[in-house]
């Protein structure tokens, strides 16, 4: 029997305003919100959204990511500078 190989490619890369719509409704999930930080607002709209990549893209250095698996949004992750230990 062959097995069928499929090649994913995940990346992180910058926001950009046209994800605006795939982060809302990635966003609005209720499951994904209960397990997020009390400043995430529920429902999440288009509005949050673009709220959100705005301050994303305001970022100097960038700390917020969008993932893209197959060239499609599925989430973000950020990061949380400190100083030096």
């Amino acid at each position: 029997m062959e097995i069928l190989k499929r090649q994913i490619k995940i990346q992180l890369r910058p926001f950009n305003l046209s994800d605006k719509n795939q982060l809302a409704e990635l966003a609005n999930n209720k499951k994904i919100w209960d397990n997020l930080r009390d400043a995430m607002p529920h429902p999440y709209s288009e509005k949050d959204a673009e709220d959100f990549i705005k301050m994303c893209l305001s970022k100097n250095p960038m700390t917020f990511f969008a993932i893209e698996c197959n060239g499609e949004l599925v989430g973000s992750i950020a990061l949380a500078l400190k100083t030096d230990v």
